[in-house]
């Protein structure tokens, strides 16, 4: 299969730029100085365009260097997925192949989005504009504020008088994201939920596309949830998130990170977890399954949740047409998410696993914690500090920690479920987060998807 003309000229986006940074390439985007990691081939690729794939074919042979055909097909398709290269010509069918998937929602289900903010006013104004541009009316807004400090309720003010139905709770100390979600849900009065962080914008038909989906499969599973396709707001091309993994080695990762969409999500019916940043909760499984846990605060309240739903015999259906874009990391400082991830998976472990499922993990969390500590006491990095800080609220709920210890009964057989039956784990970024294509990611990755070509 032929993924893109390797006749046709190529040009690069204007906005992009190639640095060279600590011996490493990235393609910074100057609109939003966002980068990807990129490697010498593709470098040599944007520098020679405007050009075709046989043309750059030719340059590499002319420069003695081998590369296949096969390969420069996946970089040009690719970056052009990413919308680093277009052709010289507009291309009207992908336009038209959207349409033929539009989705018309005849339903008229009263829908409530419940949002958890923290001084947002960098995101909250975006967040209500694309709520409001919705397709799908027939909704309720839900704002529960953990005592900004900011403009963001001042903008909340101005914004909701657009709104037909708005409700604004203000807690005066910040409870933090799991009791926000749960004041929320309490006051709302839909069957459908939609939780999303301050830091979320909506594509406008998202609201319309869950409906539709929820009645679809509604009375064919048990459904818990509805979990959108998540995609990073800065470089909206790439995945942010299609759900959660959950590592029986003790490491988690939003799935699909940095990859591109090219086709591969077509078969993913369901997901076991997914981050709460945006994901639509069924209020009667939320009342079966039980609040959020508050002593999470934030980080690991929604993979302690989806693990019960899973126990419970609930479902997570994934709606790969719903997306909303994500600013990965966007409501806390990394100190403050340290903290919470160093405290929240010891809790975590402690809380659902058992025997030597647990033991495992809270031997690696304990040991790489120490290691770390170290490592930043010995190169006087202040973020020392955070881990006796973190192991100090451990101490303080050290009586119910003990309870949870010695009363959990949960099957092993029932726990390796969870992990074996997620999907594989996919990354397509570096280090930082920051999506990478290099000839590691097409050959590693990409040769082995479901690729859909330019013309599918």
């Amino acid at each position: 299969m032929q993924l893109i003309d390797t006749k046709k000229e190529f040009f690069k986006n204007s906005l992009y730029e190639i640095i060279e940074k600590e011996n490493l390439f990235y393609l910074i985007d100057n609109s939003n100085s966002s980068r990807i990691e990129i490697d010498e081939t593709a470098v040599f690729i944007l520098n020679n365009l405007p050009s075709s794939i046989e043309n750059i074919y030719k340059f590499f042979q002319e420069k003695g260097i081998y590369v296949s055909l096969t390969l420069l097909e996946y970089y040009f398709y690719l970056f052009f997925k990413a919308g680093v290269i277009s052709p010289t010509e507009t291309e009207n069918k992908k336009d038209r192949r959207k349409k033929k998937e539009e989705v018309i929602c005849e339903y008229d289900r009263k829908i409530s989005i419940v949002i958890v903010t923290y001084n947002g006013e960098k995101y909250i104004k975006e967040l209500l504009s694309s709520i409001r541009n919705q397709t799908y009316k027939n909704y309720e807004v839900i704002i529960v504020d953990n005592n900004s400090w900011d403009k963001t309720l001042s903008i909340i003010d101005q914004e909701k008088t657009s709104f037909n139905n708005f409700k604004v709770i203000i807690n005066h100390k910040n409870t933090h994201f799991a009791k926000g979600v749960n004041i929320g849900v309490k006051v709302s009065d839909s069957e459908l939920v939609v939780i999303l962080n301050q830091d979320i914008i909506l594509d406008n038909k998202f609201l319309e596309r869950i409906v539709f989906h929820y009645e679809k499969y509604k009375k064919r599973e048990k459904i818990g949830g509805l979990v959108p396709l998540v995609m990073f707001m800065r470089q909206k091309n790439f995945i942010n998130s299609v759900g959660n993994y959950i590592s029986n080695k003790g490491w988690g990762s939003d799935n699909f990170i940095g990859c591109l969409n090219v086709g591969q999500l077509k078969e993913i019916k369901y997901v076991n977890s997914a981050p709460f940043s945006a994901i639509v909760l069924i209020k009667n499984a939320f009342d079966e399954v039980g609040n959020l846990d508050e002593h999470y605060g934030s980080y690991y309240e929604d993979t302690d949740w989806c693990f019960r739903a899973y126990m419970g015999g609930y479902k997570l259906l994934f709606v790969k047409d719903a997306i909303a874009y994500h600013d990965f990391s966007g409501a806390y400082t990394s100190i403050g998410k340290l903290e919470f991830v160093i405290k929240n998976r010891i809790y975590f472990s402690i809380k659902n696993l058992s025997g030597r499922i647990r033991l495992g993990f809270l031997k690696r969390y304990i040991k790489e914690d120490f290691i770390n500590f170290l490592g930043l006491l010995k190169t006087k990095n202040k973020a020392w500090a955070v881990f006796p800080k973190a192991y100090l609220r451990i101490f303080y709920i050290s009586p119910l920690l003990l309870k949870l210890f010695i009363f959990n009964r949960k099957k092993k057989e029932d726990i390796i479920s969870f992990f074996d039956t997620q999907l594989p784990f996919v990354k397509c970024t570096n280090l930082a987060n920051e999506p990478v294509i290099n000839k590691e990611i097409i050959r590693g990755y990409y040769y082995f998807v479901n690729v859909k070509g330019e013309n599918e």
